[in-house]
């Protein structure tokens, strides 16, 4: 019986993972923490700086682009995170058209792509859904998720391994206020009942930042110290910040998001 070892890193196939900036992190995070994409790149390794896997991560910026530019080719890539932004979908400015564009392109392809806070929204707008807004005002801190289409996550190549409910960072006002009819909604929060969406066969939209540590939370809670309280109520950002933990949970989505463009990087060679 012959035996075939396994291979070794050196000759795994790199994944390539794209990054698709909308905007930056307010910028005391930013300076502490450095921009959206280290904060993926972070995510991805195994907590001592080691990453998981051979991967590669690259940046494309969004926000210099006009509505008509050419779409870029995106081939050499095996999949595509879009990154939050303080930006407002409602101003429709010329990049984020061309960003309209390039998300249908993206789920035409079948491209794997995880959209993330602003992205999450952008995709919303893309397929027609009513994005705005939260009536429920601004939110901000650890906050529960619950997985609640079973019949769709049973088979999601992304949500079948993962937990039913988890925690998760999330900053944000704005929301998907109603779907429309062509996204999935696979999961809710208590404050947003969209807060989990599905574009395509592997294409989906998160409210939440999967990217986030407890510190970067703690951080942002920091610097809209002033609104929080001025919108929900004196003491409003003390109590957020005493309830920030870590999430573990909404981490792993991020590294099984990676072992998907894995996947497609071996499928590939």
């Amino acid at each position: 019986m012959t035996s075939t070892s396994a291979p070794r890193s050196s000759e795994l196939p790199t994944t390539r993972l794209v990054v698709l900036r909308t905007g930056q992190a307010v910028s005391r995070v930013h300076a502490h923490c450095g921009p959206f994409y280290r904060l993926f790149q972070r995510t991805l390794n195994d907590g001592e700086g080691n990453p998981l896997r051979k991967i590669a991560v690259d940046e494309l910026d969004m926000t210099c682009r006009r509505a008509d530019d050419d779409l870029p080719s995106l081939s050499r890539y095996h999949a595509a995170i879009m990154t939050g932004s303080p930006a407002y979908v409602g101003d429709d400015e010329p990049w984020m058209r061309w960003g309209q564009r390039l998300v249908r392109k993206l789920v035409d392809d079948d491209l794997p792509l995880l959209a993330v806070c602003f992205g999450h929204q952008l995709m919303g707008v893309t397929y027609g859904a009513d994005v705005g807004r939260n009536p429920r005002g601004r939110e901000m801190g650890t906050i529960d998720v619950a997985m609640t289409n079973t019949a769709v996550i049973v088979d999601d190549p992304l949500w079948s391994t993962m937990p039913r409910s988890f925690q998760a960072q999330c900053t944000h006002r704005d929301v998907i206020r109603s779907p429309g009819n062509h996204l999935v909604v696979l999961g809710k929060a208590p404050h947003d009942n969209n807060h989990v969406v599905k574009a395509g066969r592997r294409q989906w939209g998160v409210q939440f930042h999967p990217e986030f540590d407890d510190v970067t939370m703690r951080l942002y809670l920091e610097v809209r110290r002033e609104a929080l309280d001025r919108e929900l109520g004196a003491s409003a950002c003390d109590t957020r910040i005493a309830n920030v933990t870590t999430t573990t949970q909404a981490a792993a989505l991020v590294r099984r998001f990676a072992a998907i463009a894995h996947d497609e990087a071996q499928r590939h060679g």
